[in-house]
C-alpha cells in the first residue's frame, strides 16, 4: 500500500510540474510582450535595434500576441503595439534575417485576411511592403479593387516585383475603374510589362484627363513599338504643347526608353519630330529631346548642337552649352573655337565659359587672346576660363592683367582663388606703378590674403590724395595689423578724421591686439584711454571686452561729460559678452534718463550671450523686476521662449492668466515646448500639458 501511495505521489508532482513548466513558458512570452510594449516608441535607434531583436525570437506566437492588440481607431489605445510591429517588418528587412523576414510575412498575411477594418488592413499592407515576398502575391490580388487599399496592395505588389506580381496586376487592370485603375496603371508602366500595353490602349478611350496622363506615361515607360503612331498622332493633334494629359511628356519619355532598349532608329524617328518645335513655348520641349538625343549619339550630335546655339534664346543656348560641355574631345573643341570666331558678343562670352569649364592649358592662348576683346563680357568670360587652367602661366597671366588696371575687379575676384604669399608678394611689388584701379583692387587682394608683410606698404597709402585708395587701404588695415603695430594704430586713431576712418582703425586696434597676453592687454587699454578721446577709445574697449576695458567703460559712464557718458554707454550696449550684464542693470535701476535703453540693452546682452538656458533665465528673472511698462515685460517674454527648459516653461506659464500678457506668454510656451525644427528637444508631461492647454 506504500509503495503504491509513493507511486501516485510520484506521479502526481511530475503532473505538476509538467504542469508549471508550461505555464511558466506561456507567461514568459507573454511578460516579454508586455515589457517590449512597455519600453515604446522610443527614438533610441540603439536600442529599438537591441529590442527587436529580442520581439523576433519570439517567432510566431510572440508576434501573434502583438498583432493581437492592434484594433481600428477610437477602440482603443494600440498606439505601442503598430509600432513595435511597423519597427519589426522594417528590421528583418535587412540583410542575413530572412528566416525572420517569412515569419513576418506569414503574420501580417494572416492577421490581414482576418482583419475586417480598412484602417487595419491598411497597417498590415504598409509592413508588408518591407518583408513581401512571392507568397504574398495571391492574398494582395484580393485588395486590388478595393478603392482603399489599392494603393497600398500595389506597393506591395511592386517591391515583390517578380514576374507573378506583374501577372496579378495586368490582370487586375483590365477591369479596374476609378482610383485601381490610376494606381494599376501607373504600377504597369512602373515595371514596363509589356503584356499591359494593349490594355492601356484601350483604356484610353472615355478616360479622363488625370487617368489618361498616367496611361500615357506608363505607354511611354514600356515603350512598345506599336506605342509610336498613337503617341506621335496625339502629339501633333496637341501641336507639340503641354496640355493636362501630358502626351508632349510621354513621346519624351518614349524616345528616352527607346534608346534606352536599343530601338535607335525609332527613336531619332520620334526626336527628329521635335526638330519643328521651333516657338518660344516649345523650346523647352525641344531642349529635352536634344538631351536625349545627345545621351544616345553622344559626338554624332554635336554638328546639331552647333545648330541649335544659333538660336536667339539665351536660356535654351544655355542647355546647349551643357551638353556641350560633356562631348569635348580634341576635335569637339576646334569645332567650337572656330564657331567663337564666328559670333561675338554675348554669344561668343557663352563658348569661352563653356570650354573654360575644362580648365585646359592647351586652351590659354586662345583665352588670352580675348583678353583684348572689345565686349567687356567675353573679356570677363575669359578671365574666369583663365582662372580655372590650374598652372602658374595662368596666373602670371592674370596679375600682368591686373597691373596694367584692365578689368581690375573681375581679374581680382578670380585671382583671389589662387594667390599665395608669392603672388601678393609681387602685386604689392607694383603696387607704386600701377594705375588707380589696379591700386585699389591689389590692396584689397593684400587686405583679403592677410599678407600682414605688406603693412608698411599699405599704410602708405592712407593719406593718398585718391579718395578710393585711402579707402581701400584703410579697408585692409584690420586683417594686416599685429601687435607690432600698436604704436602706430593708436596714433593713427587720434589723428583720422572721417568716421570710416576711426572705425577702420578701431577695429585693427582690436585685431592688433587679439594675441596680447593678460599683462599685455592691462597695459594696452592704459595706453589706449590716454591715447585718444573716449568717443574713439569706448568702441575698442567694448570689442575687446574683460574686466580692465569694462572698469575703464564704466567710469566712462560716471563722467559728467554726457557726450561721453553716451559714448560709454553704447560701448556696453555692444559688449562682447554678458560681463556687463551688471552695469547695465545697475543703470536700469539707478537711471531714470536710460531705464528704456539699459533695459533693452540688459535683454539683448543675455540673449546674444553664450550663457546656459538656466542661466539666461535667471537674468530675464531678474530684470523682468524692472519692467517699467507692458512692452518691456513682452520684450522677455518674447526672448523666453527662446530658452527651452523646464523652468522657463513653469516661469512663462504664470504670466498666461494676465491679460495684457497672455498671448505673448503662450506663444513662447508653445515655442519652449514643441521640438525646433529638425530636433528632439520637446518638453513633455503632464505638468506641460496643464500649460499648454490653459
Amino acid at each position: 500500500m506504500k509503495k503504491i501511495f509513493s507511486i501516485l505521489t510520484i506521479v502526481s508532482l511530475i503532473l505538476v510540474l509538467n504542469f508549471n513548466g508550461m505555464s511558466q513558458g506561456n507567461r514568459t512570452v507573454n511578460t516579454k510582450v508586455a515589457d517590449a510594449l512597455a519600453q515604446v516608441p522610443t527614438k533610441d535607434y540603439t536600442r529599438l535595434n537591441s529590442l527587436m531583436a529580442e520581439v523576433a525570437d519570439l517567432k510566431e506566437e510572440g508576434f501573434a500576441l502583438f498583432i493581437a492588440k492592434i484594433v481600428p481607431p477610437g477602440t482603443g489605445d494600440d498606439v505601442a503595439a503598430r509600432f513595435v510591429v511597423a519597427s519589426l517588418a522594417k528590421y528583418v528587412s535587412q540583410f542575413g534575417k530572412d528566416e525572420d523576414k517569412k515569419m513576418v510575412e506569414s503574420g501580417l498575411l494572416s492577421a490581414l485576411k482576418g482583419a475586417k477594418d480598412k484602417d487595419v488592413q491598411s497597417f498590415y499592407l504598409t509592413q508588408l511592403y518591407f518583408v513581401a515576398a512571392d507568397q504574398s502575391v495571391g492574398i494582395l490580388s484580393q485588395y486590388l479593387q478595393d478603392e482603399k487599399l489599392c494603393d497600398a496592395a500595389v506597393k506591395v505588389l511592386l517591391a515583390v516585383a517578380t514576374p507573378e506580381a506583374g501577372i496579378v496586376m495586368v490582370q487586375a487592370l483590365e477591369v479596374a475603374q476609378g482610383i485601381p485603375a490610376l494606381a494599376l496603371s501607373k504600377a504597369v508602366g512602373m515595371m514596363k510589362l509589356e503584356a499591359a500595353n494593349a490594355i492601356l490602349v484601350k483604356k484610353l478611350d472615355g478616360a479622363d484627363p488625370k487617368l489618361q496622363r498616367v496611361i500615357l506615361e506608363s505607354i511611354a515607360h514600356i515603350a512598345s513599338r506599336e506605342s509610336y503612331n498613337l503617341l506621335t498622332d496625339r502629339a501633333s493633334q496637341v501641336k507639340y504643347l503641354y496640355e493636362p494629359t501630358g502626351t508632349v511628356n510621354a513621346l519624351l519619355i518614349y524616345a528616352d526608353r527607346l534608346g534606352e532598349k536599343g530601338e535607335l532608329e525609332l527613336c531619332y524617328k520620334v526626336l527628329t519630330n521635335f526638330i519643328k518645335c521651333t516657338a518660344a513655348n516649345q523650346l523647352q520641349i525641344r531642349s529635352v529631346a536634344l538631351a536625349i538625343r545627345v545621351k544616345y549619339w553622344g559626338f554624332e550630335s554635336l554638328p546639331q548642337l552647333l545648330i541649335e546655339f544659333g538660336s536667339s534664346d539665351k536660356a535654351y543656348r544655355a542647355g546647349v552649352m551643357n551638353l556641350a560641355a560633356n562631348l569635348l574631345d580634341v576635335s569637339a573643341t576646334r569645332q567650337w573655337i572656330a564657331k567663337l570666331k564666328e559670333v561675338t558678343g554675348e554669344k561668343r562670352a557663352e563658348i569661352v565659359e563653356m570650354l573654360g569649364r575644362k580648365g585646359c592649358p592647351n586652351l590659354l592662348g586662345t583665352f588670352e587672346s580675348l583678353l583684348a576683346d572689345p565686349s567687356e563680357e567675353v573679356r570677363d568670360a575669359a578671365i574666369e576660363a583663365i582662372v580655372l587652367i590650374k598652372s602658374e602661366a595662368s596666373v602670371s597671366l592674370l596679375e600682368a592683367h591686373l597691373i596694367k588696371g584692365l578689368d581690375a575687379k573681375v581679374t581680382a575676384n578670380a585671382l583671389s582663388r589662387r594667390l599665395d604669399e608669392k603672388h601678393i608678394t609681387k602685386l604689392c611689388a607694383a603696387l607704386d606703378g600701377a594705375p588707380k584701379a589696379a591700386k585699389v583692387e591689389i590692396i584689397g587682394l593684400i587686405g583679403a590674403k592677410s599678407a600682414k608683410h605688406c603693412f608698411k606698404k599699405v599704410t602708405s597709402y592712407l593719406a593718398d590724395a585718391d579718395a578710393d585708395i585711402s579707402k581701400a587701404a584703410y579697408g585692409a588695415l584690420k586683417n594686416l595689423s599685429s601687435e607690432m603695430d600698436i604704436a602706430f594704430l593708436l596714433e593713427l586713431l587720434k589723428n583720422a578724421t572721417t568716421k570710416d576712418q576711426i572705425s577702420a582703425v578701431q577695429l585693427s586696434l582690436v585685431s592688433a591686439t587679439s594675441r596680447l597676453n593678460s599683462e599685455e592687454k592691462a597695459q594696452f587699454i592704459n595706453k589706449l584711454t590716454a591715447a585718444a578721446d573716449p568717443d574713439r577709445t569706448l568702441d575698442v574697449l567694448s570689442r575687446l571686452g574683460g574686466r580692465e576695458a569694462l572698469k575703464k567703460v564704466v567710469d566712462a559712464f560716471d563722467s559728467n561729460d554726457q557726450v561721453v557718458k553716451a559714448s560709454a554707454f553704447a560701448a556696453l550696449v555692444k559688449w562682447s559678452s554678458a560681463d556687463a550684464g551688471d552695469a547695465l542693470f545697475k543703470i536700469c535701476s539707478t537711471n531714470p534718463a536710460y531705464q528704456a535703453k539699459a533695459f533693452k540693452g540688459f535683454v539683448d546682452l543675455t540673449a546674444k550671450s553664450a550663457l546656459p538656458d538656466d542661466q539666461k533665465l535667471l537674468y530675464y528673472r531678474k530684470v523682468m523686476v524692472l519692467a517699467a511698462n507692458k512692452e518691456q515685460k513682452l520684450m522677455v517674454i518674447d526672448r523666453l521662449g527662446d530658452l527651452k527648459t523646464f523652468l522657463t516653461l513653469v516661469y512663462v506659464s504664470k504670466y498666461l492668466d494676465d491679460k495684457e500678457l497672455k498671448f505673448n506668454a503662450a506663444s513662447s510656451a508653445m515655442q519652449i515646448s514643441l521640438p525646433g525644427s529638425g530636433k528632439t528637444d520637446g518638453l513633455t508631461g503632464e505638468i506641460v500639458k496643464k500649460c499648454l492647454t490653459k
